[in-house]
């Protein structure tokens, strides 16, 4: 068979030869599909050249039948793809005609994975191409990503996959591909925040390096808003997300999704839907039910300054502070920023009544909550106070001076000797000096 396939390759090859490798192969895929093997392997590279034989003696129907085959999905290389490219040609006409004889065929060589799909999409009608072989770039690639990222089934996607639907909508210069498609695709993955972080963060990305096209920021910011109204934060744990969020690990800081963002797309989905401020109040629930499950990393950097900008929002959009929701909110985070992670201030220990050697682990545990409570400080120093002080009411002087944190220091030891029965006057007390009194009384 590999003899066969070297044979069909070359130019002009006799079409007999092509018509055993044909059988050979119907053989082996029957044997395959029968005992679970088959005697010939078929992997990337045997696909790719049973897939270019076809396509240069102009047997389509086979070329159809290859790709078709199960196992052959995912298992193309790029390189197949810039084969049939230059094979299509840049002649308008010409590329047509070719196009159309491989078209019913090849949707099915590309790989399932989004991300991959539009790196193959790329390598088959790159940018800088788009103008020769328009037909290739525009009929191709809308058919296939618009169907593909359509289909039902959202788990083969990953966080990269969120990035390139962002990518996918500047490559085809559409404005509805993420209102219309990747909305539809990402509204499947509330229980897989990941792909939503990395869609946002390839939004937040394009617009930093000046990529701006104000009605998909608005699509995508309404979609994420949309999405971390609908999904549960106490789900937003695993260590990528966190990550991803922070702007750690394998993902840039420049592009990692912040506070400000979160609030930000919260406020464009009530700028456009004001009648939908009850999913927005939904959103809030849900993170006062999650409060247990979130981290205090998460808490500290992401939530608290959320609420800080959260507070504009409401004000923007004539929400009074004295909602019940709202104050519950507020009320119960900055709780559990003071009392959980401020913490009760430790009691000085020593080793000796006289308070001269503190343990000296004692005096790193209280500098540790002294560098959390000037943090915990900080955070609320971010708040509007006016706004602050309607939101937490009578609790606000409580949480803000966390008087109830600090443990009273104790008098000094001589001055409590001082107030001891008699400690006053020592002598008075001293038996010696008693009995030397005595004795004089006595003479």
């Amino acid at each position: 068979m590999n003899l066969l396939l070297k044979i069909c390759l070359r130019p002009n090859p006799p079409h007999n030869v092509f018509y055993a490798l044909v059988e050979a192969c119907q053989d082996a895929w029957a044997e395959q599909s029968e005992s679970g093997t088959a005697s010939w392997a078929f992997n990337g590279v045997v696909y790719s050249d049973l897939l270019r034989a076809a396509v240069q003696l102009g047997e389509f129907d086979f070329f159809e039948e290859v790709a078709k085959n199960r196992d052959m999905r995912d298992n193309v290389p790029l390189e197949f793809f810039t084969w049939v490219r230059e094979w299509v040609g840049y002649d308008r006409k010409e590329a047509a005609s070719r196009f159309e004889q491989i078209h019913a065929g090849l949707p099915y060589c590309l790989p399932s994975n989004f991300d991959d799909l539009f790196a193959t999409i790329e390598a088959f009608a790159p940018l800088d191409k788009r103008s020769h072989n328009c037909l290739v770039a525009a009929r191709f690639t809308y058919e296939v990503l618009w169907h593909r990222a359509q289909e039902p089934d959202p788990s083969h996607l990953s966080k990269s996959d969120g990035r390139a639907m962002v990518k996918c909508a500047r490559y085809l210069a559409a404005r509805s591909f993420l209102s219309e498609v990747a909305v539809q695709k990402l509204s499947q993955c509330y229980d897989d925040p990941e792909i939503i972080f990395g869609f946002l963060s390839q939004i937040k990305e394009d617009m930093i390096e000046g990529i701006r096209q104000p009605t998909i920021v608005i699509a995508a910011h309404t979609v994420a808003a949309d999405l971390l109204i609908n999904a549960n934060p106490g789900e937003w744990q695993s260590s990528p997300v966190i990550e991803s969020l922070f702007g750690k690990g394998s993902v840039e800081e420049r592009s990692a999704v912040k506070s400000e963002d979160i609030a930000e797309f919260l406020s464009i989905f009530l700028e456009h839907n004001p009648e939908e401020y009850g999913l927005v109040l939904n959103f809030m629930e849900n993170l006062i039910e999650a409060l247990p499950d979130l981290q205090m990393r998460s808490l500290t950097s992401l939530w608290i300054p959320f609420l800080s900008a959260l507070t504009r929002i409401l004000t923007s959009n004539n929400i009074p502070f004295t909602d019940p929701v709202c104050q519950t909110l507020y009320l119960t985070f900055i709780s559990k920023l003071v009392n959980d992670f401020v913490g009760h201030e430790p009691p000085e220990l020593s080793d000796s009544l006289r308070g001269t050697k503190p343990f000296s682990v004692n005096t790193k545990v209280r500098k540790l909550w002294h560098k959390r409570r000037v943090e915990a400080v900080a955070l609320l120093k971010s708040f509007d106070q006016s706004h602050l002080k309607s939101l937490l009411e009578s609790k606000y002087d409580i949480l803000f001076r966390m008087q109830h944190l600090i443990v009273a220091k104790p008098p000094p030891l001589q001055k409590q000797l001082k107030k001891l029965p008699g400690a006053a006057n020592p002598s008075s007390t001293s038996p010696r000096r008693g009995a030397k009194r005595k004795a004089k009384k006595m003479n």
